[in-house]
């Protein structure tokens, strides 16, 4: 009988727990959960007592929180190296182990990382919830479904997705691949799709019987057999009974049995990892008969009694073990959990099982020799497979199962063919000059790496090979050159991989051609547009000069010319300063590069107000009402970690908004952070690549991601409103109100900045004044607010401003707002601005002021 055990320090704070596995070493445990965390703990205590009460051995190994909402699943890679998880925000996170101690999470509060796991990159496209996620078996593709009805395959390396499938008429909960890599199975409220990975069409759809069957549960654990003849699909209903159906690999028909016996609908089933014999079962009398199984000197396998072990999970609150050549179950487990069964996992020596429950616990069972059956040895086991798929050998030359060897002899041939080819054309360059040939047209496919990759389509009568298996696998093999990887997904689409290299006649015949022409021979090999046809075109279009077009190429503007400073009627560039250009090229455009054929680049704006450099990590404090009235007041802090990058070795940003050292929301952002700015009503954030990014005060993102001219230098919400500021680097500064959805101003600070002699001040106070203006404080203190009805800037404050007769202010009620940040931000005054004498601001000449002439009147 197994050991069981119930360990309590495996949970999520109280929290359901919706997904579990373990890592193929089988060291490892991971578990998701409504925490929106994902755990990593170590199986050693889970095995040992003794490593379970001894102090010095770890138990949770590691903490993920990027998710800010409930972690629906989580696999491990078959390779062990990377952690897949779907949550409720549409996105799958792959984590990938690193060398090293971790570090603690940012923001969680809990002890740091003893594993070094970190995000590789985050898998965006679904409209909404992932409930479901599957491995490739090569660790290099992974299958998702969603609630949005579609099921994506994703290319794990560069994080795109290859492939959407799309035909479910309802939610898809579950999703399971197959283990020889030849099919997907995704299971929906009502039906079952099982899909062809090579071109993604549908090769069965069954629908019974799940037309009836109830919807109790967020997501289905759908599970292939390790021979990948059996595919168990939980959530059947027959005749009023809740089962297990069970379907045949190639036919899709079911068996003429199910496994019955739950009160509940069945939520999950996952396979034991390898093939048993039946176990020893008591008969009638209570007597125990022996097992089918050959004994270890027989030859030869015995199909019929050999098959998968496999558990199922039930609303009921129970699970069951089943070996496939029984009728009955072999174990049955009550009163371990007080909710439905929510995912399985098994380690891969088969021996220990990890059951999952919506109540927040696990329960672990460890089995002895021969409680699951005599387990089937791997050259047995191998032999069967051969029976069932052919030569082994073959088998692992390709990434995706072939059904048919005979594909693998039409792939040799085809590869013997191009090899003859490529000897034909060698002899042919050998003895080409003698006679000009024909200069091919430039094809429109061969553009080069980013060019899309041709369809080879397959002409004539069916493959008899490639209609036994339903693939087109056979027209990729026909045209694949030597040494290329066959593609285990889509249709048979060959990748042009950067520039080839001519044939060696294909140059002769064009050098040749070119010579009774009178061309270079530089030029021997351009097409009708003046370049190499077999050479990639330039990545970017360079901007041409306006009238050149009919100039020869490589022409250049004469000295003293007028640059073009537009294309289409928009400006390429603003001259800022105001002054005109001279002959080096207008506003906004360089110089034309080598080779460039006198184009003028595009060069980026001026940086007029530097931004802050990025740093590591950045906190605010909000000022905001976060209790109800009478209660003590909790401070809101905004956090930014500026030490992250994706997949494609991009920089990323955490952000994190914390409430007395608990973490209230969190989001992951493109590009580094340089500015942050809150309010009780908004929160704003400015990227180093341009981005503004405004959340509400519970984290949820008010409008997409705001591309701006630049990174912002100085963001400010007034306080209370939802009024922002941006002063970015370029001298733009916009005042937008997010409540109304609308920008307020638009305006620069370049006049300010750029105007006078000698060196220029700089901006050191951007903020918004209590009446809603913006207000600008220089390093020379000179402050100006930017006056609505004249549209212009207006100087409040000077180096003579507290002895002016004549000061002027925004409002005669003013209350020391201007003169608080420029003794903060501004370099003192002169001794001129230090008399004691005080006016009013009011245009009146010397009325004097009544306020104590102690502090001045402020503004």
């Amino acid at each position: 009988m197994p050991i069981c055990d119930k360990p309590t320090w495996i949970q999520h704070g109280g929290a359901a727990i919706q997904g579990v596995d373990i890592d193929p070493s089988g060291q490892r445990i991971a578990t998701c959960g409504n925490d929106n965390k994902v755990r990593i703990w170590s199986m050693r205590p889970v095995l040992s007592e003794a490593a379970e009460q001894d102090p010095a051995v770890p138990k949770q190994l590691a903490l993920l929180g990027d998710s800010t909402t409930p972690v629906n699943c989580v696999r491990f890679a078959p390779s062990g190296r990377l952690l897949a998880s779907g949550s409720d925000d549409a996105d799958c996170y792959i984590y990938e182990m690193h060398e090293g101690r971790g570090t603690a999470v940012f923001g969680s509060g809990e002890a740091a990382n003893i594993e070094n796991w970190r995000l590789k990159s985050r898998l965006r496209g679904h409209v909404t919830n992932v409930a479901d996620i599957a491995w490739a078996p090569d660790s290099r593709r992974l299958a998702t479904c969603s609630v949005d009805n579609k099921v994506k395959v994703w290319e794990v390396s560069s994080g795109h997705c290859i492939r959407t499938l799309e035909g479910h008429m309802g939610h898809v909960k579950g999703v399971a691949w197959d283990p020889f890599d030849f099919f997907l199975a995704s299971q929906g409220d009502r039906e079952v799709i099982v899909w062809r990975l090579e071109d993604g069409e549908q090769v069965a759809r069954i629908t019974e019987p799940f037309v009836n069957a109830p919807i109790v549960s967020f997501a289905l654990r759908p599970s292939w057999s390790p021979d990948g003849q059996t595919l168990a699909l939980p959530n059947g209903l027959d005749k009023g009974m809740h089962i297990v159906s069970l379907l045949r690999r190639n036919v899709w028909t079911t068996y003429d049995f199910s496994l019955v016996g739950h009160t509940g609908p069945v939520t999950a089933v996952r396979y034991n990892p390898h093939l048993y014999y039946p176990p020893r079962v008591k008969q009638a009398d209570g007597t125990a008969a022996a097992a089918a199984a050959p004994a270890d000197g027989d030859a030869g396998v015995d199909e019929d009694s050999v098959g998968g072990v496999v558990t199922v999970g039930s609303t009921d609150k129970r699970f069951s073990l089943w070996h496939q050549a029984l009728d009955q179950p072999s174990l049955i487990c009550k009163r371990f959990f007080k909710s439905l069964i929510n995912d399985f996992a098994w380690t891969p020596d088969g021996r220990v099982l990890v059951a999952a429950s919506y109540d927040g616990s696990i329960a672990a069972l460890v089995f002895d020799e021969g409680d699951l059956g005599r387990r089937v040895p791997e050259a047995e086991v191998q032999q069967l497979l051969s029976q069932l798929y052919g030569d082994p050998r073959l088998r692992n030359q390709k990434s995706a199962l072939t059904a048919a060897p005979d594909l693998l002899q039409l792939e040799a041939r085809a590869r013997a063919d191009v090899e003859r080819e490529e000897r034909l054309n060698s002899r042919l360059g050998a003895g080409a000059g003698a006679g000009p040939g024909p200069v091919p047209p430039p094809s429109s496919g061969a553009a080069g790496p980013l060019a899309r990759p041709p369809l080879v389509q397959v002409n004539g009568g069916p493959n008899p090979a490639a209609a036994a298996t339903g693939t087109a696998a056979a027209a990729a093999a026909a045209t694949r050159p030597p040494g290329a990887a066959p593609s285990s997904l889509g249709p048979a689409r060959i990748q042009v991989g950067g520039p080839r290299p001519p044939s060696p006649a294909k140059t002769a015949g064009a050098a040749a051609a070119a010579a009774a022409r009178g061309v270079g021979a530089a030029a021997a090999g351009a097409g009708p547009s003046g370049r190499d046809p077999d050479q990639p075109p330039a990545k970017r279009v360079a901007v041409q000069p306006a009238g050149s077009a009919g100039g020869p190429a490589g022409a250049r503007m004469a000295p003293g010319a007028a640059a073009p400073s537009s294309l289409g009627g928009r400006p390429l560039g603003g001259n800022l300063g105001g002054a005109a250009a001279d002959g080096a090229g207008a506003p906004g455009v360089g110089p034309a590069g080598p080779g460039a054929g006198g184009a003028a680049v595009p060069v980026p704006p001026a940086v007029l107000v530097p931004p802050d450099p990025v740093k590591p990590h950045m906190a605010i404090l909000i000022h905001a009402q976060t209790g109800k009235p009478g209660e003590p007041q909790i401070p809101l802090e905004l956090q930014a970690l500026n030490t992250g990058h994706d997949a494609r070795n991009r920089p990323t940003a955490e952000l994190v908004c914390l409430a007395g050292g608990s973490r209230q929301w969190g989001d992951a952002v493109q590009g580094h952070i340089v500015a942050m700015a809150g309010s009780s009503r908004l929160a704003a954030v400015s990227t180093s690549q341009g981005d503004l990014m405004v959340y509400s005060p519970a984290g949820r993102r008010l409008f997409p991601p705001i591309r701006l001219s630049g990174p912002a230098a100085f963001l400010s919400v007034a306080a209370g409103s939802s009024l922002l500021l941006a002063l970015l680097s370029d001298g733009q500064l916009r005042l937008w109100d997010f409540a109304a959805g609308e920008v307020l101003l638009d305006t620069s600070v370049a006049p300010l900045l750029l105007a006078g002699g000698g060196q220029p001040p700089r901006v050191t106070s951007a903020r918004i004044s209590s009446s809603g203006s913006p207000v600008l404080v220089l390093s020379n203190a000179h402050a100006y607010v930017h006056h609505a009805g004249l549209r212009s800037w207006v100087r409040v404050a000077d180096d003579a401003f507290p002895a002016s007769a004549y000061a002027t202010n925004l409002t005669a009620a003013s209350t020391g707002e201007l003169s608080r940040r420029r003794r903060t931000r501004a370099a003192p005054p002169p001794p001129l601005a230090r008399s004691r004498r005080c006016w009013s601001t009011t245009w009146l000449p010397r009325r004097r002021c009544n306020r104590p002439r102690s502090g001045g009147c402020g503004w």
